[in-house]
C-alpha cells in the first residue's frame, strides 16, 4: 500500500512538473519578409548613377543568421548588419562584397554594398519598405 501511495504521488507530481517549454520569440522575426527597395548604383571611375526598383527577400538561416542578396549575414537584435559600436560600417568578410552593412527598422531597411577596389568600384544603396 505504501508503494502505491508513493507511486501515485510521483505520478501526480510528474503531471504538474511537465509543462511544455515555451520557445522565446526569435529576435530576427521582425526583419523577415520581402522588401520593395529603391536600388541606387554608383560606378567609378565612370561616375555613373542608376536607380531602379527591386524586390529583396530576407529569410532566417540557422539560429543566428539571415539571408539577403544571396549572402548569409548576422543581424544584431537592434537590426544592424556589419555596423560597429560607433555606427560605422565595417568591412564584412564576404566573398562577393568588400562592404556589406545596413540596418532594419520595424517596417523598412537600408543596405549599402561595395564591390571592387583600387580605382574601380561599384557602390549600391538599397532603401526599402516591407511589403
Amino acid at each position: 500500500m505504501r508503494h502505491q501511495l508513493i507511486f501515485a504521488g510521483l505520478l501526480v507530481i510528474s503531471f504538474f512538473s511537465c509543462k511544455k517549454d515555451e520557445k522565446a520569440p526569435d529576435y530576427r522575426q521582425p526583419y523577415i519578409g520581402t522588401y520593395s527597395c529603391l536600388k541606387t548604383v554608383y560606378e567609378s571611375p565612370s561616375n555613373t548613377t542608376d536607380s531602379t526598383m527591386v524586390s529583396i527577400d530576407v529569410a532566417m538561416v540557422g539560429d543566428s543568421m539571415i539571408r539577403l542578396l544571396g549572402e548569409e549575414v548576422r543581424v544584431s537584435a537592434s537590426g544592424q548588419i556589419g555596423v560597429d559600436a560607433t555606427g560605422s560600417c565595417n568591412f564584412y568578410n564576404l566573398p562577393a562584397y568588400r562592404l556589406f552593412c545596413g540596418n532594419f527598422n520595424p517596417d523598412s531597411m537600408y543596405l549599402q554594398t561595395w564591390v571592387g577596389g583600387l580605382g574601380t568600384f561599384t557602390q549600391t544603396h538599397y532603401f526599402g519598405k516591407k511589403q
